[in-house]
């Protein structure tokens, strides 16, 4: 939850000044815009670049996973065992196994399981700190090269696509 309220409290606000005594809006020619926005071109781009990210998507990364599910108060022996089994299952789809396979028979996240693991498309800030640095650090079609460990356990990642940002329309 504190992950969360941290990310997501937050406000972005962008306001226009008006004086609500004036009755009439004046109409601005294309003639005026434009020569507006030529003798102040510098400061609009400077504006455009300083705030470019408002102008773009968001990178978005579609993954699936195969979980091994961790008490809060697991052991280390606990850990290093569902490591191990996890990177058994990396070793069979590195040598030509099925990901959806495997997570459908393995994964101890009934979310995905059923869907061969399948997480769908995310952005930053819907996953734990952990998960979402490991799924934005590999290219598409990579697995993680080590399991991640969140407070729902040990998750083994494996990213299809990544669609990176790109302007608005």
């Amino acid at each position: 939850k504190a992950d969360y309220v941290r990310e997501h409290d937050r406000a972005m606000a962008t306001f226009v000044s008006f004086a609500p005594t004036s009755k009439t809006i004046e109409d601005v020619s294309d003639e005026d815009a434009t020569k507006l926005l030529t003798d102040d071109e510098a400061s609009v781009q400077a504006s455009f670049d300083k705030e470019s990210f408002r102008y773009r998507t968001s990178k978005q990364v579609t993954a699936r996973q195969v979980v091994r599910s961790l008490a809060r108060d697991a052991t280390d022996a606990q850990i290093a065992e569902a490591r191990t089994f996890l990177m058994d299952l990396k070793a069979q789809i590195s040598g030509g196994a099925d990901f959806a396979a495997l997570a459908k028979e393995h994964s101890q996240d009934e979310a995905t399981a059923a869907n061969g693991g399948d997480m769908g498309t995310f952005g930053r800030g819907q996953l734990p700190k952990s998960l979402e640095g490991a799924a934005f650090g590999v290219k598409a079609g990579d697995m993680v090269s080590e399991p991640v460990k969140t407070a729902k356990g040990l998750h083994l990642l494996q990213v299809m696509n990544v669609v990176e940002p790109k302007p608005k329309t």
